[in-house]
């Protein structure tokens, strides 16, 4: 039996909406996960060779981890915490219906 061999499968991925707030994110390599509605599209390129294209109309696109370099990731020193400022207060407010506890 042949050892298993690894194959890259690009798609194309159509999203539409808040897809572009995603963009700067993703990188090749990237590990993302798309649900949606695929269709694959028959063609014959250049060479006579039938190829299939497959498109994607993404629902759901969802950032998995980073992309694999084969280099581990710089680490970034944590920024220096703040102190929060506290919270400001407020009088209570009166009760309505003048304090009795008549629903009417």
């Amino acid at each position: 039996m042949s050892p298993p061999t690894q194959r890259t499968v690009w798609l194309s991925v159509y999203w539409y909406g808040e897809g572009g707030n995603t963009y700067p994110y993703l990188k090749r390599g990237a590990k993302v996960f798309v649900r949606g509605s695929m269709r694959n599209n028959l063609y014959t390129d250049r060479t006579g060779q039938t190829r299939v294209d497959i498109n994607v109309n993404a629902r759901e696109v969802y950032l998995c981890g980073s992309a694999a370099t084969g280099q581990p990731q710089q680490q970034t020193q944590p920024a220096a915490q703040q102190q929060a400022a506290p919270a400001p207060t407020y009088p209570q407010p009166a009760p309505i219906g003048g304090g009795d506890d008549l629903p009417f």
